[in-house]
């Protein structure tokens, strides 16, 4: 999104809700921090970006369940909005 590089979520003893944001300029990588709503713990999701904002959807959470739901990024306030859920869950 613009100048800088997200990576949200993964595994790594357990499901991971980690932000981390890397700055294309100056190639440094900075865990941001949570702030307001927030994704729950997730891998295997989808990410893209559209219109300037970061959106990850779906994945698998916790218990190994599936997640039906959406959220985008506003890069400029690092906060979190949960959007309108997709038809099914997904993973993969």
């Amino acid at each position: 999104v613009g100048q800088t590089v997200y990576a949200f979520g993964g595994y790594c003893h357990g499901f991971l809700d980690t932000l981390y944001a890397m700055s294309i300029e100056t190639k440094e990588w900075r865990e941001v921090e949570q702030n307001g709503d927030w994704p729950p713990p997730r891998m295997a999701h989808v990410a893209f970006s559209l219109g300037g904002r970061l959106y990850i959807a779906g994945g698998s959470g916790s218990g190994s369940s599936m997640l039906q739901d959406m959220w985008s990024l506003d890069p400029q306030t690092e906060t979190w909005t949960q959007g309108v859920a997709p038809p099914v869950a997904f993973a993969g």
